[in-house]
C-alpha cells in the first residue's frame, strides 16, 4: 500500500511540472485569450505599439479620420484623375500605418467621391508618384459644392497642413473645417493637400516644397474639371504648411520646375508660422523641427528660408501674414513683421495683422468660423484681391 502511495505522489509531481512548464510558455492559449486579441508591446519613448495576434499592426484612434460620410458615389469627373477601383468613400478605409523610414513603402491609394456634410468631396486623388513612398504622401482632396449652380470657374484656396513638417495630414479636422465649408460659401473650390513628412528620415528639403509645386501644378492643369480656375490659385498654411505656402509663393524655382507660371498664385495666407527665417529661428522652440528637416546645415536654412526671396523685380503675390499675438509658434509675430516690410519696402503688398486671443492652435482650426477676427482679416484681404 506505501508503494502505491508513494507511485501515486510521483506521478502528481510529474503532471503538475508539465503544467506549470506549459502555462509558461504558452500563457495566451492556457488562459483562452481570444483569437485576435491584442498585444501591447512598448515602443521608443514608452508608446504603446499595438499588434493583433497575426503580428499586423493596426493604428490608434488617434489616428484614425472622423468625418462624416452620408452618401458615396461613383468617382465622377475624373479623367484627370485615376479611376477608383472601389465604391467606398476613402473616409471609410483603414487608414494606412505609417512608413518606418527604414522600410520604403509603396501603397497605392484610389480615389473616391461621397457627400460629406452638403459638400462633395474628391478624395485621394495622386498628384504626383514618388518612388519609395506611399501615395497617401502626394494625395490631394478637392471640396466643391454638392450642387451646380454654376459653371463659371471658381478661384481655388489651396490648403497646405502644418505639422512641423513632421505630422498632419489633409483630412485633419482642424484643416478642413470649417474652412472647406466657409470658403465655397464664399465662391471658391477648396483643395487640401498632403506631402511627404520628416517622421520618414529619409524626408528633408527640398522634398516636400517640391510635393507643393506638383499639386499647384495639378490644380493648374487639372482643377478646370472641377469648375475650378487653375489660374487662380490662392495659398494658405499653418505653421510648417505656412512656411511651404510662403516658400512657393516667393522661390518660384520649384514651380518654373513644374512648367508652372508663378503667377498663377494670386495671394498668399500665412498662418502663424514661426518658420519664415529658419537661420533666426535657430534657439526658438521649433529649432529641433528645424534639425530633423535641414539637419540644422546654415546653408540649407537660408536656402529653405522664405524671408530670402523678397527681392524687387520679380512677381509676388499680395501676402496675408496672420499671428497669434500671444501663444504663437516660436517667433511667428517677430517674423511675421518682418517679411511684411521687407514685402513693402520691395513693392509688394503685404500686411502683418496679430489676432489676439487665440494660441498656435486656434490660429488654424478657427479659420472659417464666422465673425471671428481672424475669418474676418482673410475676408477683408482676399476682398481687395
Amino acid at each position: 500500500m506505501s508503494i502505491l502511495i508513494k507511485i501515486i505522489a510521483a506521478l502528481t509531481g510529474i503532471i503538475l511540472l508539465f503544467c506549470v512548464g506549459y502555462i509558461s510558455l504558452h500563457p495566451a492559449s492556457f488562459f483562452g485569450r481570444p483569437e485576435g486579441a491584442m498585444l501591447t508591446e512598448e515602443g521608443m519613448g514608452g508608446v504603446a505599439v499595438n499588434y493583433t495576434k497575426d503580428r499586423t499592426y493596426t493604428p490608434p484612434l488617434s489616428d484614425m479620420a472622423t468625418t462624416s460620410v452620408t452618401t458615396t458615389i461613383p468617382f465622377s469627373p475624373a479623367t484627370t484623375a485615376p479611376k477608383s477601383t472601389s465604391g467606398v468613400s476613402s473616409s471609410s478605409k483603414t487608414p494606412t500605418p505609417k512608413t518606418a523610414s527604414s522600410t520604403p513603402s509603396t501603397v497605392p491609394i484610389s480615389p473616391s467621391v461621397s457627400i460629406e456634410n452638403g459638400l462633395k468631396v474628391y478624395k485621394d486623388i495622386v498628384y504626383a508618384t514618388r518612388s519609395g513612398f506611399d501615395q497617401k504622401y502626394t494625395s490631394l482632396d478637392v471640396y466643391t459644392n454638392a450642387t451646380i449652380s454654376s459653371t463659371a470657374k471658381k478661384p481655388v484656396i489651396f490648403m497646405i497642413h502644418g505639422g512641423g513638417w513632421r505630422r498632419g495630414d489633409k483630412s485633419n479636422e482642424s484643416v478642413i473645417s470649417p474652412k472647406a465649408a466657409y470658403f465655397i460659401s464664399k465662391g471658391y473650390i477648396f483643395v487640401s493637400i498632403n506631402y511627404r513628412l520628416t517622421e520618414d528620415s529619409r524626408v528633408k528639403y527640398p522634398q516636400n516644397i517640391e510635393d507643393v509645386a506638383a499639386a499647384v501644378a495639378w490644380v493648374n492643369k487639372n482643377i478646370g474639371t472641377y469648375l475650378g480656375d487653375g489660374n487662380r490659385v490662392y495659398v494658405m498654411g499653418h505653421s510648417a504648411g505656412g512656411h511651404l505656402a510662403a516658400l512657393i509663393s516667393t522661390d518660384h524655382s520649384f514651380l518654373q520646375a513644374q512648367g508652372v507660371s508663378p503667377n498663377i498664385i494670386k495671394g498668399a495666407i500665412i498662418l502663424d508660422s514661426g518658420l519664415l527665417d529658419l537661420t533666426n529661428a535657430v534657439g526658438t522652440n521649433v529649432e529641433q523641427l528645424i534639425t530633423m528637416y535641414t539637419n540644422n546645415d546654415p546653408q540649407v536654412n537660408s536656402k529653405a528660408s522664405p524671408i530670402n526671396y523678397l527681392s524687387s523685380g520679380k512677381y509676388i503675390p499680395p501676402m496675408l501674414l496672420l499671428y497669434a499675438t500671444s501663444n504663437g509658434e516660436g517667433r511667428s509675430d517677430i517674423m511675421s513683421k518682418l517679411v511684411a516690410d521687407k514685402l513693402t519696402e520691395n513693392g509688394y503688398i503685404a500686411r502683418a495683422v496679430g489676432i489676439p486671443g487665440k494660441d498656435h492652435e486656434h490660429m488654424n482650426a478657427d479659420v472659417g468660423v464666422t465673425g471671428d477676427p481672424l475669418t474676418k482679416a482673410i475676408d477683408v484681404a482676399l476682398s481687395k484681391l
